[in-house]
């Protein structure tokens, strides 16, 4: 699949995904795999007989927050139970595999004879994230702060120049002119 530690496919899942080693050590070494769409009880028998050291489920068995794993337990926590009792690693890839050159995606639309594909949805590449800030500042500096935030490369000033075209002054040099709806009364918060 991937050599150990090369995670950078992982960071092509959907941010609600549940990807990776779900179960089972990260140093064990692995020389039998079974490969299924989910983790059934079938599975897991399949998987003993074989001697499987890891399953690769492409659905993920423990997707929701898991308050018990039971032997017994309904659905799939007595599957993973199971695994884990056997000491059979648990890997999923489900959507890092959709979004990987030459995976689900690639393959479903190569059998489908699609021309041309491309992604519905683009998904950043591996590497630093971005994340969401929000700052509350003098509203004499908000400009100033914008200015130091794009310097940083923070956004594009397009998009943010909508949201400082509403606030009460001068336009920064960078802001296109927005024409304002007269419907609209924008407002900006002092909390």
């Amino acid at each position: 699949m991937y050599e150990h530690g090369d995670d950078r496919p992982l960071g092509l899942a959907q941010d609600w995904d549940n990807v990776g080693l779900l179960a089972g050590d990260p140093a064990a070494a692995v020389r039998r795999v079974l490969v299924c769409v989910d983790l059934t009880a079938d599975v897991v028998a399949e998987a003993g007989r074989r001697r499987a050291q890891m399953v690769v489920a492409y659905h993920p068995p423990l997707f929701k927050p898991v308050s018990r794993l039971n032997a017994a337990g309904p659905g799939t926590d007595a599957h993973v139970f199971a695994c884990v009792a056997r000491g059979i690693a648990i890997y999923s890839p489900h959507t890092a595999l959709d979004a990987a050159e030459g995976g689900t995606n690639d393959v479903l639309a190569g059998l489908c004879r699609v021309r041309n594909p491309a992604p519905i949805e683009f998904v950043d590449s591996p590497g630093p994230r971005e994340c969401k800030l929000v700052v509350f500042v003098p509203s004499a500096e908000v400009y100033a702060v914008a200015e130091a935030m794009f310097a940083a490369g923070a956004g594009t000033s397009a998009s943010t120049a909508s949201v400082l075209s509403a606030w009460p002054g001068r336009a920064p040099s960078w802001a296109p002119r927005i024409p304002t709806l007269p419907s609209v009364r924008p407002a900006v918060s002092n909390a």
